[in-house]
């Protein structure tokens, strides 16, 4: 959000003048039942709760007390130009990012692997959303079924779109926007909590500042009411969060003071998730001297997806908790 190659290389939002409201919502429809789209795997109960992997002995896989360790490149997902904005389903079995080529080349691919422990099988394009080389940061439900991104508009700026599907390995269908961008409003790093229940993003303000906002659902699929989180707000500028599953720990980018880098990924928890998050701390071991942004935290706590942005080309990455 201070400058157009970092943005589109990697989603930092472009500035608007003044805060504007929310405008217009449209609803979040599910897809009909029984539609056929040509998916080619086999398709899952979408009923069934995508549970968090256990190691051998059913056990947790890590100490959620201890701190993450360095991070490391996703395998097989790094490649010459950008990766960046990881989202993966409850069961991490299924991955979408962007891939960024250029200064205009935003696309959403997705990726699948049969356990957490083996690599991604090669990644494919999203082709179904259309606008290929306009679309940045996904975020997806826990059972896979609706997929948030941003796409920008080049008269217009940045928009979230939502994305339905009635069963994983099929395609994406009733594509809506989310929020219709008011004048000037800039709405990318959208992060929907794994329930599908609330709605993150990231909103350019007044003096070129992001800031993080939330929006709940309501009974009609809408998300409405959106408000700042402002005890998350700083002198500086935040974008891009990652929430647990359980509500109760958020992870954030920002460039405040006290970071290694441009910007760096902090963190801060609360007891309840009626609560104001507090007691926000610079995550250690994960950031660098460049961009560094968190996008999605395994159910169990476990393991932290990230992207470092900078100089080179930016790679996810992915943070373990040890045992």
């Amino acid at each position: 959000m201070r400058r157009l190659a970092p943005l589109l290389l990697g989603l930092s939002a472009v500035a608007c003048n003044a805060v504007v409201g929310w405008g217009d919502l449209t609803r979040v429809r599910a897809s009909a039942e029984g539609e056929e789209d040509g998916g080619d795997e086999e398709p899952t109960d979408p009923q069934k709760p995508d549970a968090a992997p256990k190691d051998d002995a059913g056990g947790p896989r890590c100490d959620p007390n201890k701190p993450f360790g360095a991070p490391v490149p996703l395998a097989g997902m790094s490649t010459s130009v950008h990766e960046t904005g990881a989202a993966l389903t409850g069961d991490e079995l299924e991955i979408f990012f962007q891939r960024t080529s250029g200064l205009d080349g935003g696309t959403i691919l997705r990726a699948t692997r049969t356990s957490i422990d083996v690599d991604f099988d090669p990644p494919q394009e999203v082709t179904e959303l259309g606008t290929s080389g306009l679309l940045y940061s996904p975020s997806v439900t826990a059972d896979g079924l609706s997929l948030f991104y941003a796409q920008l508009d080049p008269q217009k700026g940045f928009r979230i779109m939502n994305a339905t599907r009635t069963t994983r390995g099929r395609q994406f269908d009733r594509i809506l926007d989310v929020a219709r961008i008011a004048a000037g409003a800039e709405d990318t790093f959208p992060f929907v909590t794994g329930d599908g229940r609330a709605l993150f993003f990231t909103r350019d303000i007044a003096a070129k500042r992001g800031r993080i906002f939330r929006a709940e659902r309501d009974d009609l699929g809408e998300y409405v009411q959106p408000k700042q989180v402002d005890e998350l707000a700083s002198s500086a500028a935040e974008e891009s969060v990652a929430v647990t599953a359980d509500g109760l720990r958020v992870f954030f980018g920002s460039s405040r003071a006290g970071g290694l880098g441009e910007m760096d990924i902090w963190t801060a928890r609360r007891d309840k998730d009626t609560d104001a998050w507090s007691n926000i701390e610079l995550v250690p071991n994960v950031n660098t001297a460049e961009t560094d942004w968190p996008h999605w935290v395994s159910p169990d706590g476990c393991r932290l997806y990230l992207s470092s942005v900078g100089a080179q080309p930016g790679d996810i990455k992915i943070a373990t908790r040890p045992r």
